[in-house]
């Protein structure tokens, strides 16, 4: 019933790396998937969220404003279930466990507009695990809290190791997400 949030609650705790490109996102997605995340986390997890250009202003926050060191987000930031708590709350230590991701080049959000000027709205990303294994996934949902817990949405996978058909898709998907990281996308 709840294929998204299944999904990420299975694969992105053993993951090493999560790359997104998302039609829209909040921060909202990440109260809904805390253990995971919290595990994503403290495990040492990179994410590179590529997003349309509309955010909250909480959500805008992360990106333009700098970190200041904390002693008690050090302290957290590798204990998963003191961390999925304080995900769990909202409160501004969450935001500033993200802020101090973002200064430890373990999180990057960039938020962009097609070529044309258009709204951006994405719903696929590739999941990569510590051994260079490959999740390639796509749906409907968009990484809100609503789009991976309360809509009815679809998600659909590939495994790099299931096989050459599967194998290139998952090849495809990467590197159109790194194009445009690298700002080289023709989109």
């Amino acid at each position: 019933d709840n294929k998204p949030v299944e999904f990420f609650n299975t694969y992105l705790p053993i993951s090493h790396k999560a790359l997104l490109k998302l039609g829209y996102f909040s921060t909202n997605a990440i109260f809904s998937i805390a253990t995971s995340m919290a595990t994503f986390i403290a495990k040492g997890g990179e994410i590179h969220i590529i997003t349309n250009h509309i955010l909250r202003e909480k959500d805008r926050r992360i990106i333009e404003d700098d970190y200041t060191e904390s002693i008690f987000i050090e302290s957290v930031i590798h204990d998963e279930k003191r961390l999925a708590k304080l995900i769990k709350t909202g409160s501004d230590h969450f935001f500033s466990c993200l802020k101090y991701l973002r200064h430890k080049n373990r999180l990057s959000i960039q938020p962009v507009k097609t070529k044309s000027g258009t709204l951006a709205h994405y719903k696929d990303g590739v999941l990569i695990d510590s051994k260079n294994n490959k999740i390639s996934f796509t749906g409907s949902c968009n990484f809100t809290h609503k789009g991976l817990v309360e809509n009815g949405e679809s998600i659909s996978v590939h495994y790099s190791w299931d096989g050459p058909g599967d194998e290139k898709v998952v090849r495809e998907d990467y590197n159109l997400i790194i194009k445009i990281i690298e700002k080289e996308s023709e989109e």
